[in-house]
């Protein structure tokens, strides 16, 4: 996981730390010679040897850049590592998953919070679901709460994680 911190991926993107991990996949924030920031998700050096593990993860930006909803994080671009694993340049989010809020609530949301956030998430999930998208993976974890840039009071749900979509 965190032996890629300071590897520097597609001659621009210095990776500064783990931020999370899944099953297949760690994201990593990293920055660019010009101060920009993104999240690099970076497939399992075990799956990389698997063509069909390798078309599903690069899939996943093919798909989220179908939808045109603020509620999906936006895939850049993409590349392979110098070991050959490929990798996705992302939108570095601000914020927590839904799983980490309810955790921090002691397992239960306010009933209002609670109903806000399930309306947003329907809100996304409608518009994936028009693009011809099913997510498959939904669940706290992959539901990650943030700002909304443009309107600091207003709470943005965004999904994440389409990999098995």
């Amino acid at each position: 996981m965190s032996e890629r911190v300071g590897a520097i991926l597609g001659g621009r993107w210095r990776l500064t730390a783990v931020l999370g991990t899944g099953s297949m996949a760690t994201v990593y924030a990293a920055t660019d010679p010009d101060g920009a920031i993104a999240a690099i998700k970076v497939l399992r050096r075990g799956l990389s040897g698997s063509r069909a593990a390798c078309e599903r993860f690069v899939r996943e930006s093919y798909l989220t850049s179908a939808v045109r909803h603020p509620g999906v994080v936006k895939v850049h671009g993409d590349g392979l590592t110098d070991d050959g694993c490929p990798f996705l340049v992302m939108d570095q989010l601000d914020g927590d998953t839904l799983e980490a809020t309810v955790q921090r609530h002691g397992g239960r949301l306010p009933l209002d919070q609670a109903l806000e956030i399930a309306d947003r998430v329907s809100d996304v999930l409608a518009c994936v679901h028009e693009a011809g998208i099913v997510h498959r993976d939904l669940k706290p974890a992959n539901v990650f709460l943030c700002e909304d840039p443009d309107n600091q009071n207003e709470l943005l749900v965004k999904l994440l994680d389409f990999g098995v979509a």
